[in-house]
């Protein structure tokens, strides 16, 4: 969680347990309030990244915004979870001088077994494999392989083992601050969303087991 101004980051909070997506949000939130002396009502907008990922956080984060809107009258931004992974891992090529131009970015998030949540991205963000999910095999994205493309995220370490044709994989963390600085052109651009009928993007049907 983070607030942004700008696009710049003015505080960043983060948890690795996902069991306590619900516990830490709105204690996170408080406590950066406090720290940066900036009252909810003083936000211009409330950003999440709406998916794909776990599904308890996904519907926390997307009820906790909701409420903060709603309560706030303020705008939604909701963005793809895969663009602000690309988006990290755009800025660790350029950070490490890495020959980028024509790069494609693919980010993977595990979603168990030999399945993960992807795309395709070119370096300005423009989607070029829309987001899905996939179970992977050894010819996977074998429509690309003549191109430049990187492979990043918990899940690319898996493709890695079995892909054919592509040796390029990444090891890039990505975090709200990515996510900060793509709402601010949504913000500018007011990509808002309906904040009635905004839904996690999921990517894929959740089932329960029935006993």
């Amino acid at each position: 969680i983070c607030i942004s101004k700008n696009g710049l980051t003015l505080s960043l909070k983060e948890n690795a347990s996902q069991k306590e997506h619900a516990a830490f949000v709105h204690v996170a939130i408080q406590n950066m309030g406090e720290e940066l002396g900036i009252s909810l009502s003083d936000l211009d907008a409330v950003a999440i990244t709406s998916g794909p990922g776990s599904y308890t956080g996904l519907r926390v984060a997307m009820a906790a915004a909701k409420g903060f809107c709603f309560a706030l009258n303020k705008p939604l931004i909701a963005v793809n979870t895969l663009e602000v992974m690309a988006l990290a891992a755009k800025e660790f090529l350029e950070k490490h001088n890495t020959n980028h131009n024509e790069v494609l970015l693919c980010p993977m998030l595990d979603a168990r077994r030999l399945e993960v949540f992807t795309g395709i991205y070119d370096k300005e963000l423009n989607k070029i494999m829309n987001p899905c999910s996939k179970i992977l095999d050894q010819n996977s994205f074998e429509h690309y392989k003549n191109k430049n493309i990187v492979f990043f995220g918990n899940g690319s370490g898996k493709f890695k083992k079995i892909s054919t044709f592509f040796k390029q994989f990444l090891i890039c963390e990505h975090n709200a601050t990515f996510l900060g600085k793509i709402a601010e052109v949504h913000f500018e651009k007011r990509f808002f969303c309906d904040t009635v009928y905004a839904e996690p993007e999921y990517l894929k049907e959740f089932y329960t087991p029935i006993s």
